[in-house]
């Protein structure tokens, strides 16, 4: 362990020292005065400093912005219309942002007071549980499934903890790095914690320098994913966010304006947050007083393996009693939901004894049985506990329940999410978080995630080329875009 903690300090840095050519964004961060705008635009725009409006953007009777304008005088008029949905997505390169950790609720907020309208209106997007990067790029993606559900895992043939930071910035249990044609070296995602700002400030700069290289080497679609917005929403939660998606803002639009609506955007997250600030749970210690013995391996009879990494609102544990342990994890304040295999289902734990088993009855169709209480709150949300739901079903059901759609995502995080899934999983509080305490202490935690719950679950996705469904799962992603563009997404195949 002493090994990775001297790693993660070169890799602190290591980001320091190196810094990538950033363009500057330079599109104003406000628009002119909204009364009166010349031309029935929507907003508009001094891009040059001259004082004279030269950018318009115009919106549609329900208030999306489907046109873009341009002056060349000093009228302050626009006397060249653009109308976005004209252009073809099969003559444009596809722009596509993915931001670590935003919520459906914050972007939906923000796109209500008139923010973001040259997109269509955002689509909920609910990722795979736990809520964690790792597992929830690789669904969104159409990727295989990752090593585990982070960098850290338990090797069951060795019988013994694995990876940890020299892993992570090897980016082992992160395939989909491979896919991105922007991403910061995995070395600045250490910084990113520490000054988030800074970091997103020089991150999205060098986005926009590297997706003007590939317009004009021909390249038809660009993928970017930015990890410093997660320490953005990790130190300072909503308010945190809505400043980046200003800056998200300002990036999309020089965009457009750069090149003449020639371009679809999409805007995307990879899961949503809990905007609680959380103090750590010490499993360690509250485990050992239960008896248990804590370690890296399974030695004993009531051994238990935790599996730390990121500071987040799961915790995961391998050992060789998994009722027992779900048991007293679920005892623990802070705790709200313990997951499990039991025979052939996966069991799931409540508070105040509460017990329900979820059994795959056919493929990609669930059964929910309650055997005392309803953990998962789904009384009156399905309408016969008796028989199986589809995963579309349980979507339509579901998709905006406290626990979105939770069969299939409780079965998948126990099956097929990760290569080595753990044997229990515990879901916390918003309040609550856990993780590697070499992280922990040194990173201010308003807001995490991890948990089943929905402000953890359910982030966001949408596009300037057209309109999405307005729910969504992680896994739908890649072939609604596809259905939306004419082509497939992604266009880069995956590395066997």
């Amino acid at each position: 362990m002493r090994l990775d903690i001297l790693a993660l300090l070169a890799a602190i840095i290591a980001a320091v020292v190196c810094r990538g050519c950033a363009k500057a964004i330079t599109f104003p961060s406000k628009p002119a005065a909204e009364n009166g705008l010349a031309g029935g635009a929507f907003r508009a725009y001094d891009t040059d400093g001259d004082r004279t409006n030269d950018f318009f953007l115009l919106a549609d009777a329900d208030g999306r912005v489907d046109r873009i304008g341009y002056s060349a005088g000093t009228s302050g008029r626009p006397d060249e219309i653009i109308r976005l949905d004209d252009i073809p997505a099969g003559q444009c390169p596809h722009l596509v942002l993915i931001l670590d950790g935003f919520g459906f609720d914050v972007l939906e907020r923000y796109y209500a007071q008139r923010n973001l309208r040259v997109f269509h209106r955002p689509s909920r997007l609910i990722a795979p549980y736990p809520t964690l990067t790792d597992p929830a790029m690789q669904r969104l993606l159409n990727g295989p499934p990752p090593r585990a559900l982070e960098s850290a895992y338990f090797n069951r043939q060795e019988n013994e903890l694995k990876g940890g930071p020299r892993d992570y910035l090897a980016g082992i249990n992160q395939p989909y790095n491979t896919m991105m044609d922007y991403r910061a070296g995995t070395f600045t995602d250490a910084i990113a914690y520490v000054a988030p700002w800074k970091t997103f400030i020089s991150e999205t700069g060098s986005c926009m320098s590297a997706f003007e290289r590939s317009v004009a080497d021909g390249q038809r679609e660009f993928l970017a994913y930015f990890v410093s917005s997660a320490g953005i929403s990790t130190a300072d939660g909503e308010e945190g966010q809505r400043r980046a998606l200003e800056r998200v803002e300002q990036m999309v639009l020089q965009t457009l304006q750069m090149y003449r609506g020639k371009v679809k955007i999409t805007l995307l997250a990879d899961h949503g947050h809990s905007y609680t600030a959380a103090q750590l749970l010490d499993f360690d210690d509250l485990l050992k007083d239960k008896g248990w013995q804590v370690g890296e391996s399974l030695k004993g009879d009531k051994s238990v393996v935790p599996v730390p990494f990121g500071l987040v609102t799961t915790a995961n544990f391998v050992t060789g009693r998994r009722a027992e342990l779900a048991a007293d994890l679920i005892a623990i304040d802070g705790v709200e939901l313990v997951s499990y295999l039991e025979g052939d289902a996966v069991a799931v734990l409540g508070r105040n004894g509460q017990k329900a088993l979820i059994r795959r009855a056919e493929k990609n169709a669930y059964r929910y049985s309650p055997v005392r209480g309803d953990p998962l709150r789904l009384q009156g949300v399905l309408d016969d506990f008796s028989r199986s739901y589809t995963a579309d079903e349980m979507l339509a059901l579901s998709g905006r329940h406290d626990y979105p759609i939770p069969l299939q995502r409780l079965w998948g995080a126990h099956h097929d999410l990760v290569q080595n899934p753990p044997d229990v999983i515990a879901s916390l509080a918003n309040d609550r978080y856990y993780g590697a305490t070499y992280f922990s202490g040194k990173v201010k935690v308003a807001s995490t995630h991890g948990s089943l719950n929905k402000t953890n679950s359910t982030t966001f996705i949408m596009s300037t080329a057209g309109p999405l469904p307005p729910l969504l799962r992680s896994s739908d992603v890649h072939s609604e875009l596809g259905k939306l563009l004419g082509r497939p997404f992604p266009q880069k195949p995956w590395r066997k």
